[in-house]
């Protein structure tokens, strides 16, 4: 059965774990509530949660995997609460087993390296102005049309906030939400509106993702199917020093680790944009904390191509199967790559909306 093949190769686009809201505004109920870890951190529960997942995904892939953390490449978004996150999944995923690996007694926790990169060179998490620009337009063009509410007018009567502030209405939102989610107290006025305000804060999170699908979905699409090509043929990767002469030294094979594990901990945008760049028709509302896109490579035998599947794990529940528009069950990695090569070209400057100097995105 496919289902019991051993992965070959493993990634994983994650949400970080439960958080404080990211700012305060001007008709906040609780601007004056101190937040243990601070505005737009995780919260105690977060915490939790995301070494849980560690755990989750630990038994998910124990077959697959050693627990040898050079097999693992993790990256975060800039955002500290990204960082922790991926830090507390990987301590629930990698603890300490080998007793050489023990740095001190009755710890089982060991380091393994994250990459992150400064908050503007980033591209998993740049704002295209272009994007932004067509999803605004889209947006006013269909608010409060067929006597539906006008999720802007809502949003701006209950934060006070300017509609023209599209960024700021969006994080208001979001924090009343958070402040239910934490049992604060709100006027009525607003708990009237919860569920309103849920709908759009979801409305307005796809609407975006998928605006910002070609940078913040199919650019990490991309690096994964780069990442699998140089798994399977890791001649593929090699190539010669920077500067002739100035190469570093060799390090044996019995010392090296391919990277099997890659690990993305981002945002619900991100998430939103990679299923959207999959398959536009499965999203249809914000990915709770801690939601995974997982994609998992599989050798049916030996003579057969390895194939990939992709499974959307919504907060803390099931894996579901996601079909990919346009590599078909099964999907071979000739297929998948030709798929992503086909789709996904890197977004240019103009594209994007800045100038060629500005776009300096890693």
């Amino acid at each position: 059965q496919k289902a019991d093949l051993p992965r070959e190769f493993i990634a994983a686009v994650l949400r970080h774990g439960a958080r404080a809201p990211l700012g305060t505004f001007p008709r906040d109920p609780n601007k004056n509530y101190q937040w243990q870890y601070g505005f737009g951190q995780l919260t105690k529960q977060g915490r939790l949660a995301m070494y849980q997942l560690g755990k989750y995904l630990r038994k998910r892939y124990d077959a697959s995997l050693s627990f040898d953390p050079r097999e693992v490449w993790a990256r975060s978004s800039p955002e500290p609460r990204c960082f922790d996150s991926v830090a507390l999944l990987l301590y629930g995923m990698y603890p300490v087993k080998e007793d050489y690996r023990k740095w001190k007694a009755r710890r089982d926790w060991q380091p393994v390296p994250i990459m992150s990169l400064p908050k503007h060179n980033d591209k998993y998490t740049f704002y295209c102005p272009n994007m932004i620009a067509t999803m605004l337009a889209k947006l006013k063009s269909s608010g409060g049309s067929k006597g539906q509410i006008d999720p802007i007018k809502l949003v701006t009567k209950l934060t006070g906030i300017s509609p023209q502030e599209s960024r700021k209405l969006l994080d208001a939102t979001d924090a009343y939400l958070v402040q239910h989610e934490n049992n604060l107290t709100l006027p009525d006025v607003v708990k009237s509106q919860l569920a309103s305000l849920a709908k759009i804060n979801d409305q307005l999170y796809l609407m975006l993702g998928a605006a910002l699908s070609p940078i913040m979905g199919g650019e990490i699409l991309r690096d994964i199917a780069r990442k699998l090509k140089s798994f399977i043929d890791p001649n593929s990767a090699k190539g010669s020093p920077a500067v002739e002469g100035f190469a570093p030294l060799d390090i044996p094979e019995s010392d090296t680790r391919q990277k099997k594990l890659h690990l993305y901990s981002y945002h619900d945008l991100n998430v939103v944009a990679v299923m959207f760049s999959l398959n536009s028709s499965t999203l249809k509302e914000r990915p709770p904390y801690g939601s995974a896109v997982l994609f998992e490579v599989k050798k049916p035998s030996d003579t057969e191509e390895s194939q990939i599947e992709v499974f959307y794990r919504k907060g803390t529940g099931k894996p579901d199967p996601v079909r990919i528009n346009g590599c078909p069950d099964p999907c071979t990695l000739s297929k998948f790559n030709a798929f992503i090569e086909q789709r996904f070209q890197p977004v240019t400057a103009k594209q994007c909306g800045v100038s060629d100097n500005q776009f300096v995105l890693l």
